[in-house]
């Protein structure tokens, strides 16, 4: 579990400015960047196909350790 969240932990978040969001790069794909935005009851989501699919994803949790 420690590799896991040392990994997490080396994700990029980029605050976008003026919005409750932040933009997550793809660590698979250097082209894709994922946007995950906080909702006004308090949940993260994230537009990855994990997150579209209603599960957690490496995205909201790195957003979650900044």
């Amino acid at each position: 579990m420690a590799g896991k969240k040392q990994e997490i932990e080396k994700i990029q978040v980029i605050p976008i400015e003026g919005e409750k969001a932040w933009a997550v790069p793809s660590s698979t794909d250097k082209t894709v960047t994922y946007r995950v935005e906080l909702l006004d009851n308090g949940q993260l989501r994230c537009n990855c196909l994990a997150g579209l699919n209603g599960r957690d994803c490496k995205h909201r949790k790195a957003v979650r350790v900044i």
